[in-house]
């Protein structure tokens, strides 16, 4: 299997003149890894615009400085990467107008090597491990169940909303950048991986409506935003024209269906990776289909 086999592409859309989010996806050819990373910068601190910007440039700046994929130590390169977000709030903004709440940003993160997806993350969103074979569901599946949310959001309830105890600022305690890292394994011989990472715009457990029946059961409700990324997923798949153009196409279509159907009441970003057994499992499908007509 090459690691340079695996497509990458993303996208952000926003109702504001200023857009709060940011993202990153490139392959590291020297140390043989893809990276994804997203960051929203969070709405009450000031110029958070700035910082998930400059917190998505340093995190690539940082693997690229590796000799090795097995260097890789998320905990270290997350405080690098705060240590240099203060350093540039310290250089730019006189001391007398310094305050707390400033250059504040989540950050998630996704590195494919070889064998394993290498993820980390502090704040909230989504990181969604999706099977090769997520489109393979009758209709009367209106989500996937192989189709799973791994972020567990750095979040707690105060007063009725989710507040954020772990992100990255100038003015963060040691604790606050410690990132949640999850190594995943891949899934060489069956139908892949599909890698996708959003900010809360998209998706956030921290803000998915729970309530209860009339019959006192619990229920947990399905995302349209997510049902529509599904559908535009699939879309892609039926191009079989398989490049990063036509993938960053696709998200641009989905980012601009949640607009137009007025889904969007905060930045919506996601970055996303098509593992090359996922695209090759794709490919049997379409094969597959091919004979059988």
């Amino acid at each position: 299997m090459n690691i340079g086999d695996s497509l990458i592409a993303g996208g952000s859309i926003s109702l504001k003149e200023i857009n709060q989010d940011y993202f990153l996806q490139t392959e590291i050819a020297e140390v043989k890894c893809y990276v994804l990373v997203v960051a929203d910068g969070l709405g009450s601190f000031h110029y958070s615009e700035v910082a998930s910007e400059f917190v998505c440039k340093k995190f690539l700046e940082a693997i690229e400085k590796l000799e090795n994929v097995k260097d890789i130590d998320l905990v270290n390169i997350f405080e690098e990467v705060q240590i240099e977000l203060k350093k540039k709030y310290e250089e730019e903004i006189p001391e007398d107008d310094r305050i707390k709440n400033a250059y504040g940003t989540t950050l998630i993160s996704c590195i494919e090597t070889l064998d394993d997806f290498i993820i980390g993350y502090v704040g909230n969103g989504g990181i969604f491990h999706i099977r090769g074979d997520f489109n393979n569901f009758p209709e009367r599946f209106y989500l996937p169940w192989n189709s799973i949310n791994l972020l567990n959001p750095h979040s707690k309830e105060e007063e009725g909303k989710n507040a954020m105890y772990k992100f990255l600022s100038p003015n963060g305690h040691p604790e606050q950048i410690i990132p949640s890292v999850i190594r995943l394994t891949k899934d060489r011989f069956g139908s892949g991986d599909i890698i996708m990472i959003c900010t809360d715009g998209i998706y956030s457990y921290d803000e998915v409506k729970i309530g209860k029946d009339p019959n006192g059961k619990i229920w947990i409700s399905g995302e349209t935003a997510m049902e529509l990324f599904y559908k535009h997923l699939k879309l892609f798949f039926k191009k079989e024209d398989y490049n990063n153009d036509n993938l960053k196409e696709s998200i641009q279509d989905y980012l601009g269906e949640l607009k137009s159907k007025k889904l969007l009441d905060d930045d919506a970003t996601l970055s996303l990776l098509i593992s090359s057994t996922a695209l090759n499992y794709q490919k049997s499908l379409t094969q597959m289909n091919e004979e059988d007509k």
